[in-house]
């Protein structure tokens, strides 16, 4: 008897990562230097919507670089992972870091499921150190603010991670991609010790009547 064939049209992609690599990436230098090349290393990996919920999660770079180090870094290291996995798994078209976005299942939180993104068009990275350069370091003397927003909400700033204007630029909704078109792709992400492991199960392509995969990226809180 002849072998059958898989019967859905999926493909696997896996990864690992040594997460005190990503902490020597973000590591170098000192002072603004130091945080220049963390953002360096986001607009690289990450998308603006992933980067505004990595600052969501860790608050400033006095965090990343103090009390949170290890956990961002195995955030960090976890997104790697998992974007590789993705572009591992897709296999009718090839993809770069900013054509896939690793978003958590619910919108809070730092830890929890994840799933991925598969962009129909490239995220625009709103690049931090290049529009206003003029960040504080995490060297900075900082002081607590508490600024006020045109929707009535209220959001405390630190001097350890950006000034006013570059907050207002992160925060702006303008250009950043939350209803962006794509095909949802499982995603896992484990942690052992030092080392990051992701998985992703895509499908092999979009359907050809469902142009940006809408039937499949309803995303899962909606």
């Amino acid at each position: 008897m002849p072998l059958r064939p898989f019967p859905f049209p999926m493909s696997i992609g896996t990864d690992i990562v040594h997460a005190p690599r990503i902490q020597t990436l973000i590591s170098k230098g000192e002072g603004k230097a130091r945080t220049l090349n963390l953002y360096r290393f986001m607009n690289h990996l990450l998308s603006s919507r992933e980067q505004q919920l990595f600052w969501n999660s860790f608050g400033d770079t006095r965090n990343v670089y103090g009390l949170k180090l290890d956990t961002s870094t195995k955030w960090l290291a976890g997104r790697w992972a998992a974007k590789e996995a993705v572009i591992k798994a897709v296999q009718y078209r090839r993809l770069s870091f900013l054509d896939v976005q690793i978003l958590p299942v619910k919108p809070t939180g730092v830890s929890g499921p994840v799933y991925a993104v598969i962009l129909d068009k490239s995220a625009v990275v709103r690049k931090i150190d290049e529009a206003y350069p003029s960040f504080h370091s995490q060297d900075d003397e900082a002081t607590e603010a508490v600024s006020h927003h045109e929707d009535g909400g209220e959001r405390k700033s630190n001097g350890g991670l950006l000034d006013q204007a570059t907050q207002d630029f992160i925060y702006s909704p303008d250009g950043h991609d939350d209803q962006a078109d794509g095909q949802v792709a499982k995603v896992n992400i484990s942690h052992d010790g030092e080392y990051v492991t992701a998985v992703c199960l895509a499908a092999h392509q979009p359907r050809e009547d469902d142009v940006g995969g809408e039937a499949a990226a309803r995303e899962p809180w909606i």
